[in-house]
């Protein structure tokens, strides 16, 4: 039987009682016998999976309630670094993925734009950001041996919890969306303003009459650019709706479509290049700065998805659908953010494997498209 902690302190209860089975159970009477059996609280968090270091603080914040502006963007800038990851690097390799057999008309680079934009504004803004996240209950909804050194350090960082994690690779992910959108506006005004035509929804209509079945067939790649789109709800306790509008709208969103836009523009003079448009449209100078923040990117990329299995576990298991694991709340001042050990360890050894099997992001690429 679990003893129950609330707000630093131990339920109060006369006399020890019984399980289910009749069997007798030993129950702290108050925060004294804590003291005498001088426990720290750093301590407890080890060794129990209830809220402890959330129940520490009497004014902790609920997803659910209203906090102000200045905590808001805080959690604005910490999602940054945990939430988008994927669907930000996805203009690394959407194009080529769109256009494996190279493009044929620039009719058709304009189509699968058009596509991408509408999709980016239909699903992850209009369906996620401005419907789905407020249909939530209280927040709580290459080299391969190198490969699978960084996902092992990319687990064992997780123990620290989001407020950290969260900061640490923000910074990275704003430099990589300031990369991105700053060479997408440069391509854009350099190669081809025509590409903004892109925004008439025409060119999808024109798109799939002229390519017919292999046009539907293309929509593997496109769906590709929304892929992540799911762990803005998935980490929605981890922050809050107002934190999660303010970073896709104000940040990722322009950020992508301008690298789409641009990578349409540079498309238009060099279709020949469309395997590996992302590199090849990067100025000179700024290539191998791009490309380190690119691999320190693609890195955090998995960070959604780490954070949102946690919400999700912990949540299946207040509802009584998963099995009891040892849930720490790792911030003192939200209450969503969750840190699950044997869930950081399962998921660690799948990706190892998976990494391992496939090798190759192209391969990873492939199975990963139709299932999109």
């Amino acid at each position: 039987m679990a003893q129950t902690y609330n707000k630093g302190k131990v339920s109060d209860m006369a006399d020890p009682t019984c399980d289910d089975s009749g069997k007798e159970v030993k129950v702290i009477k108050s925060e004294d016998a804590l003291e005498g059996r001088k426990l720290s609280w750093g301590k407890l968090r080890r060794i129990d999976s209830l809220n402890l270091e959330a129940g520490r603080v009497s004014n902790i914040q609920t997803h659910g309630a209203q906090i102000g502006w200045s905590r808001t963007l805080l959690l604005a800038f910490q999602s940054i670094g945990v939430v988008y990851g994927d669907i930000g690097t996805s203009p690394l390799y959407v194009y080529a993925s769109t256009f494996t057999d190279g493009i044929k008309e620039t009719e058709d680079l304009l189509g699968a734009l058009s596509l991408i934009l509408y999709t980016l504004i239909l699903i992850p803004l209009l369906k996620y950001v401005l419907i789905v996240l407020w249909a939530n209950d209280n927040g709580d909804g290459n080299i391969v041996v190198i490969s699978i050194a960084i996902l092992i350090m990319l687990f064992s960082i997780q123990r620290f919890g989001t407020d950290k994690v969260g900061y640490s690779f923000a910074p990275i992910i704003v430099i990589w969306f300031s990369f991105i959108g700053g060479i997408g506006l440069y391509n854009l005004i350099k190669y081809d303003l025509g590409v903004l035509r892109a925004f008439n929804p025409k060119y999808i209509i024109d798109y799939f009459k002229r390519n017919g079945k292999q046009g539907w067939v293309s929509l593997g790649g496109i769906v590709l650019a929304i892929t992540g789109t799911e762990a803005m709800f998935a980490d929605l306790g981890h922050f809050n709706v107002r934190a999660i509008q303010i970073s896709f709208c104000f940040v990722l969103l322009p950020a992508v479509s301008l690298a789409y836009i641009g990578q349409a523009a540079y498309l238009t003079k060099f279709p020949e290049e469309v395997a590996d448009t992302f590199y090849k449209s990067i100025p000179d100078p700024l290539f191998w700065p791009t490309f380190i923040v690119a691999v320190s990117a693609a890195i955090i990329a998995s960070q959604a998805m780490i954070s949102g299995a946690y919400a999700i576990i912990s949540q299946s298991q207040a509802l009584g659908c998963f099995p009891r694991v040892r849930v720490f709340h790792t911030s003192a001042k939200y209450e969503g953010q969750v840190y699950i050990p044997e869930i950081n360890f399962a998921l660690m050894i799948a990706c190892v494997i998976v990494t391992a099997s496939f090798r190759t992001t192209e391969k990873i690429g492939h199975a990963y498209g139709p299932m999109g």
